[in-house]
């Protein structure tokens, strides 16, 4: 069974969470806009999301996610 968790908020209300399989290895990241945004979600593969590139808190957050087991 996936578990999620956030792992970074971002000051204007986005949310970004990891989702584990049954390992605990993280296989997804997921985006919640904020409401005034439109609250959608986006849905990633994690090799998807980092090979993107950016530098940002949110890629920071799910990096250190990848190092943790369940």
């Amino acid at each position: 069974m996936a578990q999620t968790e956030v792992v970074y908020q971002s000051s204007n209300g986005d949310d970004w969470l990891v989702e584990r399989n049954a390992s605990g290895e993280v296989v997804m990241v997921i985006h919640r806009a904020n409401r005034s945004s439109g609250g959608t979600e986006t849905r990633r593969l994690v090799e998807d999301f980092l090979e993107r590139g950016g530098g940002g808190p949110e890629v920071a957050a799910v990096r250190t996610q990848l190092d943790r087991k369940f």
